[in-house]
């Protein structure tokens, strides 16, 4: 289920990345980064169940 969503947001990157300016770019990957670490530690809570 995370897959074709981190496929979304690469499809729409991809789609705006024309429009986007340097400092943009870089919040949209800081963005990603902080939703990585966020699921990273939801999975490790339900591993810990």
């Amino acid at each position: 289920m995370l897959i074709p969503l981190l496929l979304a947001y690469n499809f729409s990157f991809f789609l705006l990345k024309d429009s986007l300016s340097f400092y943009q770019e870089n919040l949209f990957f800081y963005v990603l980064k902080v939703v990585f670490i966020l699921v990273q530690n939801l999975v490790q809570k339900q591993s810990n169940f």
